[in-house]
């Protein structure tokens, strides 16, 4: 016997492969083809999900390509666990930034959203938490390297912060040419460590 407060679902429950299939359909669309070209009816001929079933779970194209940058950010980039050298740490994090750009499908989804960001709030948002996390490591490892004596006090940590990430998106975006190794030679240029 059910009890009267129970609330029962209705419809069929939602298939988490299907939810699956959804977003790496959305992702990959994103960093293939771009903005423009991730429809609902593209993800669902890449997906195999049905267009109502999409729809099922998401208001428009915009929540569902929202909602899918948004897990892809959500999930844990890599880190870098502190060592003895902040120096080293400081190269480390770039170096994952460099890889992160290069390596994985967030340098293709970063190149085809910052266009829209000025029009998708939320997504925005998850890219500057992001950005936010990497700041706060580069930020920790800085100071680290500025109380061990290893490089001299800037003005501003957080200049230094800007011109470190900026200059390795700013070649990301324009030129494609970024490798790890850019991010050693740019710390060596900037701190002269």
């Amino acid at each position: 016997m059910s009890n009267s407060s129970e609330v029962v679902p209705s419809g069929r429950p939602r298939s988490a492969e299907a939810d699956q299939a959804i977003y790496e359909a959305c992702i990959q669309l994103l960093s293939e083809e771009g903005f423009p070209s991730t429809t609902i009816d593209a993800v669902a001929n890449l997906s195999g999900v049905s267009r109502p079933s999409i729809y099922r779970r998401f208001a428009d194209r915009n929540d569902l390509i929202e909602s899918c940058v948004e897990k892809l950010l959500s999930t844990d980039l890599p880190t870098v666990t502190p060592t003895s050298n902040p120096m080293r740490d400081v190269v480390a994090l770039l170096e994952n930034t460099c890889h992160m750009l290069t390596q994985t499908l967030m340098g293709g989804i970063i190149r085809c959203v910052m266009p829209y960001l000025t029009k998708h709030q939320r997504v925005a948002e998850h890219f500057v938490s992001v950005g936010n996390r990497r700041r706060v490591a580069l930020r920790q490892a800085l100071l680290r390297a500025i109380e061990d004596g290893m490089i001299d006090e800037p003005t501003n940590v957080d200049v230094l912060i800007d011109a470190l990430i900026g200059a390795i998106y700013t070649r990301f975006l324009m030129t494609n040419h970024l490798n790890r190794s850019y991010a050693r030679k740019l710390v060596k240029e900037l701190t002269n460590w």
